[in-house]
């Protein structure tokens, strides 16, 4: 465990606290497997692939690179347009404009890109291979196990602190 987390991790001042997480490098969190598919996967076998992995997206990938990504909210902006044909080619509905950083980017890099972008996952790779991905609820989960609980309790009020803990 590198330095700079363990002082995350230790007691501090409650606006020392998101800095550290938001400079702390990806390789601090549990990296989702990169899940990949073959751009001629149809969407019935993406959807059980889905499925398997619980999880809402999975990246095409070609000759071992990513070339897009399909995710849930994809499928659905598919099937509320009632164009959706469950024998149909990944590569026909993939985005092609996926979100991917380095290995070596912080947190708040991925944060920065996934609004700026209005992506919910992002690719990470180290020298061109890509190592795995993050979702907007790989970030949520690692910031609530990185707060102490009395902190995530706080009121949504900015810069606001408490006389006494909840329940005191």
């Amino acid at each position: 465990m590198s330095a700079e987390i363990q002082a995350v991790k230790t007691p501090a001042t409650k606006t020392d606290m998101p800095h550290g997480i938001r400079r702390a490098n990806v390789r601090t969190m549990n990296l989702r497997p990169l899940i990949c598919v073959v751009p001629d996967a149809t969407l019935a076998e993406i959807l059980a692939q889905m499925k398997r992995a619980e999880t809402d997206a999975v990246f095409v990938c070609d000759d071992g690179h990513v070339v897009g990504i399909v995710a849930s909210r994809d499928i659905l902006r598919r099937v509320t347009g009632g164009r959706l044909d469950m024998t149909g080619a990944v590569r026909d509905f993939m985005t092609t404009d996926f979100a991917q950083l380095t290995n070596d980017a912080t947190i708040g890099q991925v944060v920065e890109t996934m609004t700026e972008r209005l992506v919910q996952h992002v690719a990470i790779s180290d020298d061109g291979e890509f190592t795995g991905a993050i979702s907007d609820l790989d970030i949520v989960t690692f910031l609530v196990e990185s707060y102490p609980k009395e902190t995530m309790n706080l009121p949504p009020v900015a810069r606001q602190m408490m006389d006494t803990r909840e329940g005191e």
